[in-house]
Order: C-alpha cells, then structure tokens, then sequence
C-alpha cells in the first residue's frame, strides 16, 4: 500500500519551488510547448486549411494528455514503493558492522538504525536516506553522518 506522506502534492511542489533551476527548466519547457503548438496549428490552417488545423489541435491535445497521465503514473509509481525503501534498509544492516570505528561511539549498525528511524519520522527524505546509509556505512565515525541527517 502507498505511504499517503509520499504522496503529498505541497511536498513535491516544495521540491521543485526550493530548486531555482527546476523552475526556470519548467517555465522555459512551458513557454516552448505554447509556442510550438500555436505555430504548428498555424502552419496546418494556412497549409492545409482549418478543419486540418482543428484535427491537428485535437491530436496533440490528446498526445499531451496521454503523456501527463504516463508521466504522472511513473512518478506516483517510483515513489509508492516502499519495499525498496525496507530492502536498502536490510542490505544496509546486512553490510553493517557491529564495533565501533575510531573513537566513535556508535556502531554501523546502530547509525542505520537511527538513520531509518529519522526516515520513519519523516524527517530525511529517500534520497537522503539513501546517501546517508552510503555514508554511514563508508564513514570512520558513523554518529557524525546521523547527526548531519537529524
């Protein structure tokens, strides 16, 4: 079953608002695609007539609302897996050892256990989940990377 959390239509708008280039990319891709439309229905219409134009209107409305809904689907489809997000949890703790490095107090395995529980909370998202339980795992003092994530 889908995590309703991951799901959130503000933290996706969050995502691409925090992200300047994202949205200069959007803005820009939308303005092309107007442009582009408006001048191929005008090249149709004084090609080949307005009927043609209408038809052609027509296809690409429903060529542009085919690729939303595939778009969307794959988006809702990548982020509603959650069995990924338990199965690099487990490889993780399976790669994990179990003494301290260093001076270090906490374990490797003890930083994947936090850094899951922080994922839990919904505090570190699934690409930082992901980088942080790399980094424990390669890091001599694994409670910094857990404090870098909290």
């Amino acid at each position: 079953m889908a995590d309703i959390d991951a799901l959130d239509p503000g933290e996706l708008i969050g995502r691409l608002v925090s992200s300047l280039m994202l949205v200069v990319a959007a803005v820009l891709a939308a303005v092309l695609t107007v442009v582009l439309v408006v001048l191929t229905v005008a090249l149709v219409a004084l090609s080949a007539g307005l009927v043609a134009a209408l038809i052609t209107l027509v296809t690409l409305t429903l060529v542009c609302l085919l690729l939303l809904i595939v778009g969307v689907g794959a988006l809702l489809y990548r982020r509603s897996s959650p069995t990924s997000t338990q199965e690099r949890i487990d490889e993780a703790l399976a790669r994990a050892d179990d003494t301290p490095h260093g001076d270090g107090s906490m374990t490797e395995e003890e930083a994947v256990t936090e850094l899951k529980s922080e994922y839990a909370e919904g505090n570190i998202d699934d690409d930082e989940l992901d980088q942080a339980l790399d980094d424990a795992l390669t890091s001599e003092r694994p409670e910094r990377v857990v404090e870098r994530h909290r």
